[in-house]
């Protein structure tokens, strides 16, 4: 019987002992507020792209050293709550004595139903995060591959094995030199493209190619539609001087040219402004254009409280519009 317990306390301890070795993380953010539109009547709406205050898209994990398991969903998780599991093999096989060397290996499954392709583009003003340029594999229950070297490039797959047309995914990513990387994407079908699509980014260095004093970077994204044979084009270039950051973007998008510049500062640890200004169509740029500017100020305990104001066109109203969007992100 004492031998017994002795054994039972042995695997207890080896079982604590493996949980404190890989320690849980929990990461994430939610961010909240409205945005009002001074109009007669003032307009009150939701200060986010689909109208609602949320938690921010993939922005909550938990993880491990092994594997990290990624929410895609806000509010309350239900069965059909969107997200993935990340699984990293070669750390878990270095855990059991298998070296892979410079050769990184990890596979990604769930029920989220868009993959993306790899990218090297800065998006200066998140136009690619909103899927402009961005090549996407749709689909329900999707898995992802990853397979990179440390010193030549990375290779992803995605696929979904339920779908009916058995959509596929394969990007790559290389870095021909130091300073330059660039990716290629190709899709079977895309939400826009039955014939699927194809893209590729480049990002170059210039300060560290050309031994420049200041940071300088140039990058572009290009996706051409298989089935409507459109093309969108981004390209954008980021600087510093003095400690303000500098951004221009160039966008080719439904066949129309578009711009936006803008600049940030760090006033110091806590406060930071910025400004912008973009136009969709350069050649209606009296109806689509927006300017902006914001303060954040970082306070209370890690909460980052945001004051943004704009000015734009509405085309509802048939004239430029003044908005205030108060909003206070929390990040853990």
């Amino acid at each position: 019987m004492k031998k017994k317990f002795v054994l039972t306390l042995a695997l207890v301890l080896m079982v604590a002992a493996s949980l404190m070795a890989a320690p849980v993380e929990l990461k994430g953010s939610f961010k909240a507020g409205y945005k009002f539109t001074f109009e007669n009547p003032i307009k009150i709406a939701g200060a986010f792209n689909d109208g609602s205050n949320q938690v921010v898209i993939d922005a909550l994990s938990v993880s491990t050293d092994f594997w990290k398991v990624s929410i895609s969903d806000a509010g309350s998780f239900f069965k059909d709550t969107t997200g993935n599991i990340t699984l990293y093999l070669d750390k878990a096989l270095a855990e059991e004595g298998v070296d892979m060397g410079d050769v990184s290996l990890s596979v990604v499954l769930g029920n989220k139903s868009t993959m993306d392709a790899l990218s090297v583009y800065s998006d200066p003003d998140g136009t690619y995060d909103l899927a402009a340029g961005k090549l996407q594999m749709t689909g329900a229950l999707s898995t992802g591959v990853t397979i990179g070297h440390a010193k030549l490039g990375s290779a992803y797959i995605a696929f979904d094995p339920l779908n009916a047309s058995r959509n596929l995914l394969a990007s790559v990513k290389v870095t021909p030199v130091d300073g330059i990387s660039a990716t290629f994407g190709w899709a079977k079908k895309t939400a826009a493209s039955v014939d699927g699509a194809i893209n590729g980014s480049v990002k170059v260095d210039v300060a560290a190619l050309a031994d420049l004093d200041m940071a300088l970077t140039a990058s572009a994204i290009a996706l051409y539609d298989l089935d409507d044979k459109n093309v969108e084009l981004l390209a954008a270039a980021n600087t510093e001087i003095e400690g303000i950051g500098l951004w221009a973007e160039y966008t080719n998008l439904t066949k129309k040219n578009g711009l936006g510049v803008g600049a940030s500062y760090d006033v110091n640890d806590k406060l930071s402004v910025s400004g912008s200004f973009r136009a969709t169509d350069l050649a209606a740029i009296k109806t689509t254009y927006s300017v902006s500017a914001s303060a954040s100020y970082g306070l209370f305990g890690g909460a980052t409280y945001d004051l943004g104001l704009g000015y734009a066109y509405d085309t509802t109203a048939a004239k430029g519009l003044f908005s205030m969007t108060p909003t206070v992100k929390v990040t853990f």
